[in-house]
């Protein structure tokens, strides 16, 4: 029975034969001769610490669509504000991929760009650097060592970077044999599409060559490139994990951040300058704003996130006019979250597109199902008791946010969260609230969450903020964090 693999390199190649048919050899070998100078996709690696390629893919055959509607350029604009080294474009149709995505990033970005696609032929090659490619890959699994060094000698003739990816001991061995300057271990095995990251691991494990090793499928957390990092990777290849996330350059800053303090190994300074920009190692969120002075006095005082309540029944409620009004003079300056309580969609996507949220928490006791499908991030909160019992399980939501337990009221309780429930924990997407105020926020600033909310701890009265205060508690949390 042939395998996945199998079946998609028999499909390539009546592909090819078709474009043969529309764009001759010679046609695209001079495309290739007159597109711009290929960009230095090893040198970016090198000069990045972490090196992440982030990756832009539509969909994958054994998942389907990643992210409907998805916008190559946007998506790659934000991959580069954000601190990624390279960018991956998958181009075969399988994916939902083609060559004209590889030309929209390539307008978009200056960023190296790879082809990630399944190049057996010379053709592809030249079509590659036609489109605006500076690296390509090759698949061991799928190539013979004959052809494998003849492709990226040809790639090394046009200027670009050839990709040879392995995913057992003797492909790694072929790769080496043919002075691959790129070796990727792809975690996911091409004929039964399993994954597993300790693959990486065990290829590394001896390696004491000169190739740059990149690790390619499976990586989810910060934790996995710490652990990638240590057995010998030096970059690592994004895709599905970025783009799962309305959002992929907000995920993407916030995990350069993650690692810099998980993994071991500093941001290079351009990095930490570019990831500063989409995330930072504490966020502070001032939650229950109802009045356009406190917006204002929030951010001057350095506020990364303000916190608009739109549940009627709380005493921090804030008018839809009143919500845009701060939109309007905030601008850019913070992100605004708007918080609801069992709201409809309709009601939460009105007030979205209306004010203008950045992410939308949900703070009731939404389905499971109302945390997908939204175009921002979401945060779910967790109530928990004294126990550290909680009132769902942790795991929706691009972000979650930890809060005090009270059967009356859904926050500003006022009321302190069990943080010895919190240690040891991965608190990297994780905001903590909960009778926060500014003599103890460093407490919880020092478990290194990804954020720490505040409503009640810094008001004078319901939805009054008292200013002093507020400063006052973001500069200790910042100090803190």
């Amino acid at each position: 029975m042939a395998s996945v693999l199998d079946r998609i390199f028999a499909a390539k190649r009546a592909e090819l034969e078709q474009t043969r048919r529309r764009i001759g050899l010679d046609e695209i070998r001079a495309r290739a001769a007159s597109s711009a100078p290929p960009r230095d996709f090893i040198g970016a690696l090198k000069s990045h610490r972490p090196a992440i390629i982030a990756e832009i893919k539509r969909a994958s055959p054994s998942k389907g669509d990643i992210l409907p509607g998805l916008d190559p350029a946007g998506v790659a604009r934000g991959y580069a504000a954000a601190g990624a080294a390279c960018i991956s474009v998958l181009t075969d149709p399988r994916f939902k991929g083609s060559l004209d995505d590889l030309n929209t990033v390539r307008n978009a970005v200056d960023l190296p760009l790879l082809r990630k696609d399944f190049v057996f032929d010379p053709y592809q090659v030249y079509e590659a650097r036609a489109a605006g490619a500076d690296c390509i890959l090759l698949i061991a699994a799928m190539l013979s060592e004959g052809d494998l060094r003849a492709l990226a000698a040809l790639a090394h003739e046009l200027g670009m970077a050839a990709l040879v990816e392995v995913h057992d001991e003797e492909q790694f061995r072929i790769a080496e044999r043919i002075g691959a300057s790129l070796i990727g271990v792809n975690n996911r095995d091409l004929h039964t599409f399993v994954t597993d990251i300790s693959v990486t691991q065990r290829l590394m494990r001896d390696y004491r060559g000169d190739a740059l090793l990149i690790s390619e499928s499976g990586i989810e957390t910060a934790a996995d490139v710490a652990r990638l990092d240590r057995a010998g990777a030096r970059a690592f290849l994004i895709g599905e994990s970025l783009l799962r996330c309305p959002t992929p350059r907000i995920l993407l800053g916030d995990f350069l951040y993650a690692l810099d303090y998980q993994s071991g190994f500093p941001l290079a300074p351009s990095d930490r300058s570019a990831a500063r920009k989409a995330g930072q190692r504490l966020r502070v969120k001032i939650c229950g704003i109802t009045r356009v002075e406190d917006a204002l006095a929030a951010v001057d005082a350095g506020a990364d996130m303000l916190g608009l309540n739109f549940y009627p029944a709380s005493p921090r409620y804030v008018e839809f006019e009143r919500a845009r009004e701060i939109r309007r003079l905030v601008g850019q300056r913070a992100q605004l979250v708007g918080v609801f309580v069992n709201a409809t969609r309709a009601q939460i996507e009105r007030y979205g597109q209306g004010v203008g949220l950045d992410l939308i928490q949900l703070h009731g006791t939404e389905p499971v199902e109302e945390f997908f499908g939204w175009q921002v991030p979401v945060i779910g909160a967790v109530r928990l008791d004294p126990d550290g019992a909680a009132n769902r399980a942790p795991c929706w939501g691009h972000y979650v946010l930890y809060d005090a337990m009270d059967a009356r009221l859904h926050g500003g309780t006022g009321r302190r969260v069990p943080l010895q429930w919190f240690r040891g924990r991965d608190l990297s997407h994780a905001f903590i609230s909960g009778g926060l105020t500014p003599e103890n926020v460093a407490e919880v600033a020092a478990l290194r969450p990804y954020g720490v909310d505040v409503a009640s701890g810094v008001e004078s009265a319901p939805g009054i903020k008292d200013h002093l205060k507020l400063r006052s508690f973001i500069e200790n949390a910042k100090s803190a964090g």
